[in-house]
């Protein structure tokens, strides 16, 4: 599958694969926000934490507090990269209902994926490293705009602000690498060949 190709199916149904990452994404960012709401609200300070000695806190945050959100956040990125083979699957699904010519929705697409086969294409290089670039710049560009909104939003919810430019961010980049990955055809089950009858 080209890349033209590739865009093509994910712009036909693009609100459902947003969708689809989304409701994964945003209750784990929802979680880490609220675990570190604290660090989070001082952010803009977290370069001059990192040189405070162990003891200095700013807002009874420390460079300890801050280490340990980032090793969090990595932990997150982590979780996120287990879950693209599911993603990926729920994207299939959403791509199996459109063939079949029903509506896709999030609601069949997630409960499909236990029956979907193992995701065994391999579309073009030059496919996913577009894709894969394309992914990236929407997610940053969407992510850096909505993450304007927390500077304005009341102290003590700046971190739900934050965690849903995080989670749209990705929830919006990431339809174009994973229909990428999928949009070819799956390894599926054959059906038996109709063997014809010799008395007929």
């Amino acid at each position: 599958m080209s890349l033209d190709d590739a865009w093509r199916a994910t712009l036909r149904n693009y609100s459902t694969f947003f969708l689809v990452v989304f409701v994964v994404l945003m209750p784990l960012h929802l979680i880490f926000g609220w675990v570190f709401h604290d660090v989070l609200a001082v952010r803009e300070l977290h370069p001059a934490i990192a040189e405070f000695p162990s003891t200095r806190q700013v807002r009874g945050v420390g460079q300890a507090d801050v280490d340990r959100a980032g090793l969090w956040f990595w932990i997150l990125a982590a979780v996120e990269v287990a879950l693209l083979p599911l993603m990926a699957k729920a994207c299939r699904a959403v791509l199996d209902q459109e063939e079949r010519g029903e509506m896709p929705t999030v609601t069949a697409a997630w409960p499909a994926v236990r029956g979907q086969p193992s995701l065994s294409t391999r579309p073009p290089p030059a496919t996913v490293v577009g894709a894969l670039v394309v992914a990236a710049v929407v997610a940053v560009l969407a992510e850096a705009a909505l993450g304007v909104a927390a500077d304005f939003t009341p102290d003590g919810l700046d971190f739900a602000a934050l965690a849903v430019a995080s989670a749209v961010g990705r929830s919006a980049g990431l339809p174009f690498l994973l229909v990428a990955l999928v949009a070819g055809r799956a390894e599926r089950p054959r059906p038996p060949e109709k063997v014809p009858d010799p008395y007929r």
